[in-house]
């Protein structure tokens, strides 16, 4: 992740409209341009600056674009702005490393409530997959289901107010949230031709025996992997495109 400043240069002081920047600015993020929400916006004597995280320097490059964050761009002039430039003013220490690998050989749609990036993970470095690599048609929902998971995790990590509701959200091959995310892994993967797969959390289970043997909840096939897959995943089913790990109770 880089930080990175954009500048709109102030052209009609008389019909400025900072609405205008901020347009652009969400359209980037519903793309998949800019992977948080947590953009901060200000005013110089003659730009309006904004500065946000970007998975990649090249993120808003105008390649990336789709056609609203075009129709946002020509409404700039009305709002009394120009044409945006990006200046990336460092990498993020805080925040996780993009995947930079030249051969995507798997994805995995995973993230928690505590996550700023975006949720694909590469499956050979584990490094946040950037969403502007997809195709624009599998972007804006793939943000929705993040807010949504990342909503029913912090219910559940909350242990309080729907946590037995965001458990089996979490956890259940046919929850809404499930069937949702698995679809969209599913798009994913016959676009991109990727092998994509969708995690289901796993919390709590009777011994470790019984962990061991427990078989795929969609085909009943063995999916028990011999080694953890990213030290997390303890199963695979190349088959159904679960992930998923032993009860923490018992790891």
């Amino acid at each position: 992740m880089f930080v990175a400043r954009i500048s709109f240069p102030v052209i009609e002081p008389s019909a400025l409209d900072l609405a205008a920047a901020e347009w652009v600015v969400a359209s980037w993020h519903r793309n998949g341009q800019l992977p948080a929400t947590g953009w901060r916006t200000y005013r110089g004597e003659d730009q309006v600056y904004v500065i946000a995280l970007v998975s990649e320097p090249n993120a808003l490059s105008g390649d990336h674009g789709d056609e609203n964050v075009r129709q946002q761009l020509a409404r700039l002039e009305a709002g009394g702005l120009g044409q945006p430039s990006v200046e990336i003013l460092g990498e993020d220490l805080t925040a996780e490393p993009t995947c930079s690998c030249s051969d995507i050989t798997s994805l995995i749609l995973f993230t928690t409530f505590l996550d700023e990036s975006g949720p694909l993970r590469c499956g050979r470095c584990f490094r946040h997959f950037p969403l502007h690599r997809l195709p624009s048609a599998e972007r804006e929902g793939t943000l929705y289901w993040t807010s949504a998971y990342r909503a029913c995790d912090t219910l559940y990590m909350g242990s309080g107010v729907g946590e037995r509701f965001a458990l089996r959200q979490l956890s259940q091959p046919d929850s809404a949230l499930s069937r949702l995310g698995s679809e969209l892994a599913r798009g994913i993967r016959e676009r991109l031709a990727i092998p994509t797969y969708y995690y289901l959390g796993h919390w709590s289970g009777r011994s470790m025996s019984s962990e061991e043997r427990r078989p795929c909840p969609t085909c009943g096939g063995d999916w028990r992997l011999p080694e953890p897959w990213h030290r997390l995943f303890d199963f695979r089913c190349d088959k159904c495109f679960w992930v998923s790990n032993i009860s923490f109770d018992w790891r």
